[in-house]
């Protein structure tokens, strides 16, 4: 992926690292080995694949950035769900080193998003009425926070977790 981009394009100037599956539903002592394996992978080891390989790319060039999706069970966690939880805290603690080790030429930076609308596949959300905003996140929302940390907007943000949900994580 990265070598056809790079051929294509002759640059990499971003890289947006979306990836999150949560298949817990059980506390640790019932989660079996192969499952935490399977989240792990997906949603943190898959970013760090991906930006093993781009940032050589970047370096080559004049330099980008990175944005990582993170979750707010990543800062507070969820119960039941500790691989997900774990494997987003990882994510974060991931993005705040890359950021370190690569910076000024590459930020990086995450995204913490809480309830995303889209992502509860039409499941209804009563409990989004008793967040502060009274609704679930809209997956634009999304989209506009992760173009502010990938623009020039954002060009003195590196290392940085950006929380959007409805100010859950602020009580």
């Amino acid at each position: 992926m990265v070598k056809t981009t790079f051929e294509t394009f002759g640059r990499i100037d971003v890289l947006c690292n979306v990836a999150g599956i949560g298949l817990d539903e059980v506390t640790v002592p019932g989660l079996e080995e192969e499952i935490w394996d399977r989240i792990i992978d997906n949603n943190l080891k898959s970013m760090y694949l991906c930006s093993k390989y781009v940032i050589p790319k970047m370096e080559q060039g004049s330099g980008g950035t990175i944005v990582n999706m993170s979750s707010v069970c990543g800062l507070v966690g969820n119960p039941r769900a500790s691989a997900y939880c774990a494997s987003k805290g990882g994510v974060i603690a991931l993005t705040r080193a890359m950021a370190l080790d690569h910076a000024p030429q590459i930020r990086v930076n995450c995204l913490c998003s809480g309830t995303i609308d889209a992502l509860m596949r039409g499941k209804d959300l009563p409990f989004a009425k008793k967040l502060p905003l009274r609704r679930a996140g809209r997956p634009e929302e999304v989209a506009q926070a992760i173009l502010y940390l990938a623009s020039d907007e954002s060009l003195f943000v590196t290392g940085s977790a950006l929380v959007i949900d409805s100010g859950d994580t602020a009580r």
